[in-house]
């Protein structure tokens, strides 16, 4: 309290301990730093965070804990949609992510694994070096969305090749076996 005004109190300009709360009205800026290169504030529909100058740091300093993205969930609830697991050390998705037609989901320090649809197609795409591997735990499945298989790749059983879902062509331990006619043009 300022000595004699009968108004306060007011919190120290050299610093102390609040004890309520600070409201800043609509479009009223919390500044920081010297040339107020944070800036924070509501305008009346929008908050906004505002970094001017170098990088716009977030950090969790409490041991093996997270960073949480939360929003609205359509039925008056907050539910995460994404976070960063400080006990996992890793990016954890609560929800379905989308990219746009044309963005890419990209892997590798070069983005050498591309992942994306350009608005009429999609793509897994090998753009650096090595291989492109497809790997399962028990097989590899190359099917339609209505479940038809195409290519079976069975761990430790060997591959087969269907037509409209019926097996044609099968590998087996002593050469393939082929289920209906073959032809050859020459």
């Amino acid at each position: 309290t300022v000595p004699g005004s009968g108004a306060g109190p007011y919190l120290p300009l050299a610093g102390g301990t609040m004890t309520g709360n600070v409201i800043f009205n609509d479009s009223k800026e919390l500044r920081l730093g010297t040339s107020s290169d944070f800036k924070g504030f509501h305008n009346g529909t929008n908050t906004h965070l505002s970094n001017y100058t170098g990088q716009l740091v977030i950090e969790n300093y409490s041991d093996d804990k997270d960073i949480l993205f939360a929003s609205d969930d359509g039925s008056g609830g907050v539910t995460t949609y994404m976070f960063l697991d400080g006990s996992q050390v890793n990016v954890n998705f609560q929800k379905d992510a989308i990219w746009s037609d044309n963005k890419k989901a990209l892997f590798g320090g070069s983005g050498d694994l591309q992942i994306y649809h350009n608005g009429s197609n999609s793509y897994i795409k090998d753009n650096g070096t090595g291989t492109l591997n497809l790997q399962g735990s028990t097989q590899v499945i190359i099917g339609g969305i209505n479940g038809h298989v195409g290519v079976q790749y069975v761990e430790g059983a060997g591959g087969n090749l269907r037509h409209n879902n019926v097996q044609k062509l099968a590998t087996t331990s002593t050469g393939v076996t082929v289920t209906g006619a073959a032809s050859a043009t020459t």
